[in-house]
């Protein structure tokens, strides 16, 4: 138990000590004076409410009961009736004595003293008439004797509408006053008591927030007004010129204490049963509806009884209830078996009343004074409970403090390794990227104003040879051995930065396991290619393994830093640097802007194509198809141009494949379709001649669910005839699925239009595609055509191409013819169809038309010849 506990138990128990002593000493008191005149009494109890006293005078003697009850501690329980009790004084009277009734709860007493002269005192007290008509102020009520009338009878007539107690015995009046100065000091030592509860709860409240103690507060706050009221001192101290309301205050004492009890109890113990719970519930209403009844004066009688049981019922629950509580919680046995030792007493207390009450056990100070006892007993016992519960809850809340901050610095450090190991290499422990660009705005700073800064990428070339040729142990082996030599290489180099604030002071950073990447700074102009090389070498001499020596393959790609550029895109273009390198089997190369090449410059061409799309600024060329046999012109392939106002002509090689990466392939064929068709509308229009058209298609237009929607719409509003429409397909874009793409042909053949095979003759497995795709058309590559007269092989495999076309029933075109002597062999082949420089470079719609205006029969350029100012 703690020192708090103690300082409780101490006081409570000299409370208590007093409350004996002053019980042990009104007992002696009052058998001390009633030894002295102690008389026979008898009893007659009246029904008639309107019997006069010369009436009571006049009762023959049979109507007297003798009762076997002793005269201090007369209870006749619940009784409606007058009782009249007829005292002879047996001794002489001292002068200055009173008859006291010490028992405060009675609604009416009237007193007689009938003297042998026949002169009879009369007084008229009691609960039910005010507090100041008492000739003597005490709580009990005490009536003078007049001492000078010898062998006089002393009638005394008893009313009340709850528990009739009549203890009787004799008093000076100096002794009087000293007993009711020594009740008032008992009073006013359990009201104290009482308080310093309360007021013990609510500093509780204050500290630890928690409603328990405040409606333990309340709880006896109630009991307090129950207590006080029933031994008559709130009458006495707070309404004294209001009767009827202390009638009143006592049931609603009663079923305040009831409700508030229930409350306290099961917010207590966190009842949860759900049967029992109900049943508290019950209780609380039950308690409820008893407290507003008791506000009809005419309940007070039913309401007392039934209080007096109702308060019996409710502690023999809490009782249960704290008793099941404490053998649930064994480990906090201490204090949860002092709040069932609470309840335990003051279930003993309040059983000792309502016996009282009945009359069952007789009226003495005990007796009348159980609920007191129990009171402080009960309340005794609930704080000393609930100051080891909050002693309890206040350790356990220090322990969880200092378990949360344990938590706290296993958190940090966990956050903390986490974060190392998240932010470097599981290996080596070189940091990553992420360091890098965390630390820049600060590794920036540190660059003086004379010096450049450059990224330095370094990638293990040779790792996926090294794994193929001795595993993946031996390759991750050289990996680690070349971390370890970049860390141990650099650490003393100040022209490296330190990237790694933080954790490690390194001066190189992992984008891989393949790639590390470090900040080299140099003065302005300064080569830095010697430092460079000096690097390589020192990193890529052999590996030892096993007695062997295998060499570390490395590239290095190199990007200067431009002013307030962001480090990453620095870095992008090392990564980019270091890949050509490793194509052109280089050992360092610095980065050049090579448009496709530059991931950077990929994503300005990407929003760059979607803003000429969406403004019309690209264009079409048109390069004629010629027939051989006539010198006739048989069509034009549509091609599409671009010019960017910054990267001028930028070839359809590096736009189309990321026009097919960012989904702008739909709107881009699209255009080029709807250019083609309007561009035959007008050719038609100016020359009355038909011209067939053909058209590319990706890879992307034959997964497109809308593209024959799309290709009939635009082929119907420009009138064009189906039959002069040529899509052109290459052997990449049909790899993979032969079935969805045969499916996609056969829908655009059911327009009515050719589908033509692109670039035959530069992929594996053309002759597969033959086989089972529906082409109408066959495309010969200009690289596959004879350039050399000598190359007899060449021209064989021309031969065969053009007769293989032939024999599937399909029009054969030859692109790339670039001389007579070419077009002639193919001609000669049997292939009538050519495109090529030879004939025209693809050009604008107006330049077409002029190169048709001076085109004849002998294959011939008529006048002028038209140059060509578009690139290839």
């Amino acid at each position: 138990m703690t020192f708090a506990n103690v300082r409780v138990a101490l006081l409570a128990f000299f409370l208590f000590a007093v409350l004996v002593l002053v019980w042990a000493v009104n007992e002696h008191r009052i058998s001390k004076s009633n030894i002295e005149y102690a008389s026979d009494y008898q009893v007659y109890i009246s029904e008639n409410e309107n019997l006069a006293f010369h009436d009571i005078l006049n009762l023959p003697q049979s109507d007297w009961q003798n009762l076997p009850q002793k005269s201090n501690s007369l209870s006749f329980g619940y009784s409606t009736a007058s009782h009249w009790i007829k005292l002879p004084l047996k001794n002489q009277i001292k002068k200055g004595q009173f008859l006291v009734v010490n028992y405060s709860l009675l609604d009416e007493i009237d007193f007689y003293q009938v003297m042998k002269e026949g002169e009879t005192l009369k007084i008229e007290t009691g609960d039910a008439r005010p507090f100041d008509n008492r000739l003597v102020k005490v709580s009990n009520f005490a009536f003078p004797i007049d001492a000078q009338s010898q062998g006089s009878t002393l009638f005394i007539r008893v009313k009340s509408s709850g528990t009739l107690k009549v203890p009787l015995y004799f008093e000076q009046y100096e002794d009087l006053i000293q007993a009711e100065a020594a009740e008032n000091l008992y009073s006013g030592a359990f009201a104290g008591y009482m308080g310093l509860m309360i007021l013990m709860s609510l500093i509780i409240v204050a500290i630890s927030g928690d409603k328990n103690y405040l409606l333990y507060g309340v709880y006896v706050l109630a009991s307090l007004g129950l207590t006080l009221n029933l031994n008559g001192l709130l009458f006495r101290w707070l309404w004294p010129g209001s009767p009827e309301w202390n009638q009143v205050s006592t049931n609603l004492f009663s079923y305040t204490l009831i409700y508030f009890q229930l409350v306290f109890v099961c917010r207590y113990i966190k009842l949860e049963n759900s049967k029992i719970k109900v049943l508290s519930d019950v209780l609380k209403m039950l308690a409820m509806v008893g407290l507003l009844i008791s506000l009809v004066p005419q309940w007070y009688m039913p309401l007392s009884k039934i209080s007096g049981i109702f308060i019996l019922l409710t502690n023999l629950f809490c009782l249960f209830l704290a008793v099941d509580y404490c053998r649930k919680n064994k480990s906090r046995l201490r204090g949860e078996l002092y709040f069932a030792m609470a309840w335990l007493v003051m279930a003993l207390g309040v059983s000792v009343v309502v016996l009282g009450v009945f009359g069952i056990l007789p009226s003495t100070p005990i007796v009348n004074n159980a609920n007191m006892i129990a009171s402080v007993l009960e309340v005794f016992f609930l704080t000393t409970a609930m100051v080891c519960r909050f002693e309890s809850e206040r350790q356990a809340r220090i322990e969880a403090t200092l378990q949360s901050h344990k938590e706290a610095e296993q958190r940090v450090h966990i956050e903390k390794h986490m974060l190392f190991q998240a932010t470097h290499d599981s290996v080596s422990h070189l940091p990553k990227k992420d360091v890098l660009l965390a630390n820049w705005p600060k590794l920036s700073a540190e660059v003086p104003s004379d010096h450049s800064a450059s990224a330095v990428l370094i990638h293990f070339e040779g790792y996926y040879g090294q794994v193929l040729s001795f595993g993946q142990q031996v390759a991750e082996a050289m990996v680690h051995e070349l971390h370890d030599r970049v860390r141990r290489l650099l650490g003393n180099k100040s022209q490296y930065l330190k990237l790694d604030y933080q954790w490690s002071q390194d001066r190189a950073v992992v984008l891989d396991s393949l790639d590390l990447c470090l900040i080299l700074i140099s003065p302005k102009e300064y080569d830095i290619s010697e430092e460079l090389n000096w690097l390589h070498n020192s990193l890529s001499g052999p590996f030892n393994y096993e007695n062997m020596f295998l060499d570390i393959e490395l590239t290095i790609g190199v990007s200067k830093l431009h002013d307030s550029e962001k480090v990453d895109r620095v870095i992008r273009r090392a990564q980019v640097a270091s890949k050509e390198a490793s194509q052109r089997r280089l050992k360092v190369l610095h980065y050049h802007n090579k448009l496709g090449q530059d991931p950077e410059l990929t994503g300005i061409i990407m929003s760059k194509l979607k803003m000429a799309l969406d403004q019309g600024r690209l264009q079409l060329a048109f390069q004629p198809q010629v027939n051989t046999h006539n010198g006739s012109l048989f069509g034009v392939e549509a091609l599409v141009r671009w010019k960017d106002d910054e990267y001028g002509w930028i070839p359809p090689d590096v736009f189309v494949p990321i026009a097919e990466q960012c989904r702008l392939i739909t709107p881009l064929t699209a255009f080029v379709v709807k250019e083609s068709c309007a561009f035959y509308q007008r050719f038609y229009q100016e020359t009355g001649q038909e011209i067939a058209i053909s058209i590319n298609l990706s890879a992307r237009n034959l997964s497109d669910e809308f593209l024959i929607q799309e290709v009939s719409s635009i082929i119907e509003k420009y009138r064009v005839p189906p039959r002069l429409v040529t899509f052109e397909v290459t052997e990449t874009a049909i790899i993979g699925d032969i079935e969805k793409s045969r499916n996609a042909l056969e829908d655009l053949l059911d327009l009515g239009v050719k589908m033509a095979l692109d670039d035959f003759g530069t992929g594996y497995s053309s002759l597969v595609y033959l086989k089972e795709l529906p082409f109408t058309e066959l495309k010969i590559d200009k690289g596959f055509l004879v350039k050399d007269d000598k190359a007899q092989h060449n021209a064989s495999l021309v031969e065969a191409a053009v007769m293989l076309g032939k024999a599937l029933n399909m029009e054969v075109i030859a692109e790339g013819v670039e001389s007579l002597e070419m077009a002639e062999q193919l001609a000669g082949y049997g292939c009538q169809l050519c495109q090529g420089f030879y004939f025209a470079k693809p050009m604008s719609e107006t330049d077409f038309g002029l190169w048709y205006k001076g085109y004849d029969n002998k294959r011939n350029i008529i006048g002028t010849k038209h140059e060509i100012t578009y690139e290839t």
